[in-house]
């Protein structure tokens, strides 16, 4: 698992810091959803997605 530093600007800050008030979630916890769903969004309609374990062969 990696770690990453990202810069925000203001807005988007507070707009984090809102939702995490209101949700009761830790704004990197929100960073961290934002990222895996585009990640998710990105390869959901491909088959090389590096996540997604490789299919199984059917042996007759």
């Amino acid at each position: 698992m990696g770690v990453y530093a990202v810069y925000l600007d203001a807005v988007a800050e507070r707009r984090l810091h809102a939702i995490a008030r209101e949700t009761g979630r830790k704004v990197e916890d929100l960073i961290a959803s934002a990222a895996e769903e585009e990640a998710l969004g990105f390869f959901r309609h491909r088959s090389d997605d590096p996540g997604r374990p490789p299919a199984r062969r059917e042996v007759a």
